[in-house]
């Protein structure tokens, strides 16, 4: 299912209660826009209703009710909330949408940030520390966010705190599968080894987030990911995810402390037993090296 193809006149001639609308970016099946409503600032994330013959996805209608559901369930300040308008129907030139909003983020998102270069390793124990809560979060719920990437996390501008976005392909232990079978969701460089065997999809945990949340924040430390190193494809990529072990974060960066290689070294485990037991030990192995600032 493509996006919807709709300008901002579009949605503020059809939406009501909704003003200043701008467009922010399109995905593979919502588009998102930036609103005013009661004045305050929110994003406004729209998908068609309507599937067509062609639809090999999952039922887009289905994952927006499970994103909806998740973010009003899931309350924390790391973990992007819902706005004020929750799954609503709508007709815009004859066809069927659905839209919601959600609180729109004032900041820059981690990709951005770090094409100026790394992050200092105080920033970078932040980063942990709040990404894992939402994370937690989310496991207090039996969910797994499947696509945690500097895409898909924002610094806010105000305090420098990190809030991770876009729970649209979260997954669900208590309910049914939204995916195409021999589909596997999320961002290749970022998934975690046992994500990619299909016969033990409900066995995964937390612990396949925390995988995702060790790339980033080595990423995020040295601007090197740690498995893009050396490949020249996806099936190279997938491979070092799946044996390779990267050197620790303070050989690739001379200037990068050693403090938080031990933890994101754990996180980048192969096996997930292997990784921390719960996300409060991961925490407190952050709050070991003294980074953590109150």
């Amino acid at each position: 299912m493509r996006s919807p193809e709709l300008c901002a006149g579009d949605i503020q001639a059809h939406i009501p209660g909704i003003s200043d609308v701008a467009f922010i970016d399109r995905g593979g099946q919502k588009a998102v826009f930036a609103c005013a409503i009661g004045g305050y600032r929110y994003a406004l994330k729209l998908l068609c209703a309507e599937v067509d013959e062609t639809e090999v996805a999952a039922d887009a209608t289905e994952r927006a009710i499970r994103e909806v559901a998740t973010l009003r369930e899931c309350q924390t300040p790391h973990l992007v909330q819902l706005g004020p308008y929750e799954l609503t129907p709508v007709e815009i030139h004859g066809r069927a949408y659905l839209y919601f909003t959600e609180e729109l983020v004032d900041g820059e998102d981690l990709r951005s940030v770090l094409r100026t270069g790394p992050l200092e390793a105080v920033a970078v124990a932040r980063l942990g520390h709040e990404v894992s809560s939402a994370i937690g979060c989310l496991w207090e719920k039996r969910r797994i966010h499947r696509d945690v990437k500097p895409a898909n996390i924002m610094r806010r501008r105000a305090d420098g705190s990190f809030v991770l976005l876009d729970v649209g392909l979260v997954f669900d232990l208590d309910e049914t599968s939204l995916t195409l079978t021999g589909y596997i969701p999320g961002t290749l460089p970022y998934l975690s080894p046992e994500r990619t065997d299909l016969s033990r999809k409900r066995e995964i945990d937390f612990r396949s987030d925390l995988f995702s949340l060790g790339i980033v924040m080595y990423e995020a430390l040295t601007c090197v990911h740690p498995f893009r190193q050396g490949a020249s494809s996806s099936d190279e990529v997938l491979a070092n995810i799946l044996t390779g072990v990267p050197p620790p974060p303070s050989q690739v960066r001379s200037s990068a402390t050693d403090l938080l290689d031990p933890a994101i070294m754990q996180l980048l485990a192969k096996r997930p037993h292997l990784r921390f037991r719960t996300v409060e030990r991961f925490q407190a192995a952050l709050a070991e090296t003294g980074l953590l600032q109150e």
